[in-house]
């Protein structure tokens, strides 16, 4: 048996209306376990789960034998040394959990807001955990749920995300550690519900928000992983709608701005059009964009079980052609692809373009850049790979000293997909699909 009992008069005189039930060990485990616990409201004797910071009038397990009062804070204490003191011996043990949030990166799972949870940890890239909020942030303090809405994450939420791994010039670095376990310490490494341990962090937005392990998500009693009902990955592409594809020379270069007014000029001509993102950490937010912009339907990498496509160099590009292979099953005039990130970097992008039979159905390219330098850089590191530049975006463009220079200098089209987007989107259409535009410009360096 075991319980917490107010030690002298002055603690007693604090007490508030908490009271701690006491139970034998094994029913205060499953109550308690990873930090959580049952809670029976005096009142109404109604059952709830609540998280350890969470204000409570009683705890309870069935089966209680005598209960005593406590402060509020000594309650919450008691029941985070149970947590350390017992998870020892709490092997094997599973517990329901009412989420409070559930990650993007999780949507093709479905999960259940109440979920069963397992008092053990997973190393495989896409494991499905279950992770409770430890701070609130201004920055990087939003999750994007599954449906794309962005919330603001609470201290004490718990929240369904992914493992993964992050290598972002503008943001974090982090990966999946070796060993996983709960109660161990992990950080939110993007929007989309990638958790992994960060290793380094851009000064601009300061550190991740940091999350304790709850335990593994288990969906019909076995280890939830993104993975599981993915689109199945493609050793061969033989045949595909043409592809325009969107590249760029870093992030937040202009490149889904661009991708989305596109597909908006070609639905407009009365094209059906695909799109996907495949590179890059997941996040719903540019496929819906696209969808938005008319795709008739749109999918990314994590379509195919990738929480993101960094150290991933023998999977990434099967997992692209499966995901070219499903939305050809729609029949579309065209796909827009995006590449995220840049490349140039650890997201895979350059195993993407230096394979030949993805590169084949390529039959238009944009790169955006965000500077005259990155241009210049980014169509002689193309042209190295054998692959041309139909034209240029991106913040380089956004007037025209960026676009007569490109257009003298480098003999490359350049428009802007803000500023000028029907002029992008056109020029685009008519490599695509004009007998008269076969051959790109080759570049002419000055």
């Amino acid at each position: 048996m075991v319980g917490y009992h107010a030690s002298n008069n002055q603690e007693r005189s604090q007490a508030t209306n908490v009271t701690i039930r006491v139970v034998p060990r094994e029913l205060l485990l499953s109550s308690l376990a990873f930090g959580m616990g049952v809670f029976l409201c005096p009142e109404s004797g109604k059952r709830s789960v609540a998280s350890a910071n969470q204000p409570v009038s009683t705890i309870c397990c069935p089966q209680t034998t005598q209960s005593v009062e406590c402060p509020a804070q000594a309650a919450t204490r008691f029941r985070l040394l149970t947590l350390i003191f017992m998870a020892r011996e709490c092997k094997g043990k599973e517990m329901q959990v009412m989420l409070d949030k559930v990650a993007s990166a999780t949507a093709r799972l479905q999960l259940p807001h109440m979920i069963e949870v397992g008092d053990f940890g997973c190393t495989e890239r896409g494991a499905v955990m279950v992770v409770e909020a430890l701070e609130e942030k201004g920055i990087y303090g939003e999750l994007e749920l599954v449906g794309g809405r962005l919330a603001h994450i609470i201290k004490g939420d718990r929240i369904a995300g992914v493992l993964g791994e992050r290598q972002a010039l503008k943001g974090f670095v982090g990966a999946i550690p070796s060993t996983v376990t709960p109660g161990d310490v992990l950080h939110i490494l993007n929007m989309g519900g990638v958790i992994g341990r960060c290793t380094s962090a851009n000064s601009d937005f300061g550190q991740p928000l940091r999350v304790r392990v709850i335990g593994t998500a288990l969906l019909e009693g076995k280890p939830a992983n993104m993975s599981h009902n993915a689109v199945p990955w493609r050793r061969s592409l033989p045949s595909s709608a043409p592809i325009i594809l969107v590249s760029g020379t870093c992030m937040n270069a202009g490149k889904t701005t661009a991708a989305c007014e596109i597909i908006r000029h070609l639905k407009s001509q009365g094209y059906r059009v695909a799109a996907a993102k495949l590179a890059g950490v997941a996040t719903q937010r540019d496929v819906l964009n696209m969808q938005d912009h008319g795709a008739t339907a749109a999918m990314s990498f994590s379509d195919a079980g990738l929480p993101s496509t960094t150290r991933t160099d023998s999977c990434v590009v099967p997992a692209a052609k499966g995901v070219l292979m499903a939305l050809n099953l729609s029949s579309p005039d065209a796909i827009v692809v995006e590449f995220g990130d840049g490349i140039m970097g650890h997201y895979g992008v350059d195993l993407l373009l230096s394979d030949r039979e993805l590169m084949s159905h390529v039959k238009a390219h944009l790169l955006c850049a965000n500077d005259l330098v990155a241009a210049w850089g980014g169509i002689l590191f193309l042209q190295g790979l054998g692959l041309r530049v139909n034209c240029v975006s991106g913040p380089v463009t956004d007037n025209s000293a960026g676009i007569s220079y490109i257009e003298e200098r480098f003999g490359v089209p350049a428009a802007n997909g803000r500023n000028d987007p029907v002029r992008l989107a056109t020029l685009i259409e008519e490599k695509l699909f004009s007998a008269h535009c076969e051959c790109a410009p080759t570049m002419v360096v000055a």
